[in-house]
């Protein structure tokens, strides 16, 4: 590819799916700085391999796969340093409104909170498998494409990371 071609697909690539690399990133990192890193990093390693693409694969599912490796790269170092994540604001520029009460806001962020707690106590697999099926509301044919793995291996863990949430905020309402 020409390097002015080049350039050209890259700005398509980083307007078309930047978006939805950095609301990936947010979820599983639950911090906006490093949901910020995790975005740049995606967008340096498709600029690197964009002339190298082999278009064998839809041109979104190997964005989103780099931005899942990226994203395990990174929670990895994260959890090794112990660092302190801070709670996400997935949906705060989606879902603001000022017809809630005070205690419907708050009910609301307590929940939001807890379901992304939930999500980390995931297999770093599930949380790829849920978000990928919940976010991007992807199905199993392309999410097994995305991630390399194969169908059934996908409803599998959708299937878990369903039951663990579930478990897992079913304990949690009894404490609001």
């Amino acid at each position: 590819m020409k390097p002015r071609s080049l350039t050209s697909a890259f700005n398509a690539c980083v307007r078309d799916h930047f978006d939805y690399v950095y609301q990936v990133a947010l979820v599983r990192s639950g911090n906006r700085t490093l949901a910020q890193d995790i975005t740049q990093e995606t967008f340096i390693r498709v600029y690197k391999g964009l002339s190298n693409f082999r278009q064998d694969a839809q041109l979104s599912t190997w964005i989103y796969r780099i931005t899942m490796n990226v994203c395990h790269t990174y929670l990895k170092k994260e959890s090794t340093h112990q660092l302190k994540q801070t709670l996400p604001d997935v949906e705060d520029s989606l879902h603001q409104t000022s017809t809630l009460s005070p205690e419907e806001a708050l009910f609301r962020e307590n929940r939001k909170t807890q379901v992304w707690v939930a999500i980390q106590t995931l297999t770093p697999a599930q949380a790829d498998v849920i978000t990928l099926y919940y976010l991007k509301e992807y199905d199993y044919t392309e999410i097994a494409e995305i991630l390399q793995m194969p169908m059934g291996t996908v409803k599998s863990h959708l299937h878990r990371a369903k039951q663990s949430l579930k478990q897992y905020l079913e304990g949690k309402i009894d404490e609001f």
